[in-house]
């Protein structure tokens, strides 16, 4: 059982590894109807500089946008 507030397994491995992931989130900012295309481009920007990212959701629902892989979580 893992204690309380600590990471499911995945997600702890994927923090774990060097260097550490980028967060990409908006807090409460949202974007009308551009959502999607917000997500992509916060996608390649992190892909550009080579880094993995942890996208949060925010008011804009970004991570609903975003298909988790091995560098986007």
């Amino acid at each position: 059982m893992k204690p309380p507030g600590a990471p499911e397994p995945r997600l702890a491995a994927f923090l774990d590894l060097d260097p550490a992931p980028v967060y990409v989130g908006f807090g409460s900012s949202w974007s009308r109807g551009r959502v999607p295309e917000l997500a992509a481009h916060a996608v390649a920007a992190v892909h550009a500089v080579g880094r993995r990212a942890i996208i949060a959701g925010g008011w804009a629902q970004l991570d609903r946008h975003v298909e988790p892989s091995s560098d986007v979580r």
